[in-house]
């Protein structure tokens, strides 16, 4: 059984691009999978078709469309489409940073947790390269490879 190619749904701006639309006929058989709403995604956007799995989901994507803002900081003038994003913007105005480094001699705090987890990432890096670099200056506390690149520069040091 064959259909005609959706127009409909290609005519959604964007969408044609997104389902790699050729405009050829579809066969019922072999519909795009991102037609059909999974059953852990039941709730689906009336206009672009995509599904997510809560209805809150669903209301918030909605806004991609209608350009919705409803959530409006309360310092300026700044809205927001997700309660979520105001809250994180307002940290910016009251110098909030909730997200700590936990590591001792450090005490950086963050305001977002994704900039956390970089931090801790870097903390990671410069861990090993301590472990790549075990020879440490006594002056500057510079670390080496190499004992022998050590000698060579505490002997520049001492020349400075």
């Amino acid at each position: 059984m064959q259909i005609q190619h959706v127009r409909d749904l290609c005519a959604v701006p964007g969408a044609a691009a997104e389902l790699n639309c050729t405009g050829d006929i579809l066969s019922v058989q072999n519909l795009l999978p991102q037609l059909a709403a999974p059953e852990n995604k039941p709730h689906q956007c009336q206009q672009c078709l995509k599904s997510f799995s809560s209805n809150h989901q669903l209301v918030q994507h909605i806004r991609v469309h209608t350009g919705e803002k409803p959530y409006k900081c309360s310092y300026c003038d700044r809205k927001f489409k997700q309660l979520s994003h105001v809250q994180q913007h307002t940290r910016l105005h009251t110098g909030e940073r909730p997200y700590k480094c936990h590591l001792p001699d450090c005490g950086r705090a963050f305001i977002q947790l994704s900039n956390l987890q970089q931090h801790l990432r870097n903390h990671d890096a410069q861990v090993e390269r301590a472990k790549s670099r075990p020879f440490h200056c006594n002056l500057c506390g510079k670390g080496f490879a190499t004992e022998s690149s050590l000698r060579t520069h505490t002997s520049k040091r001492r020349i400075a």
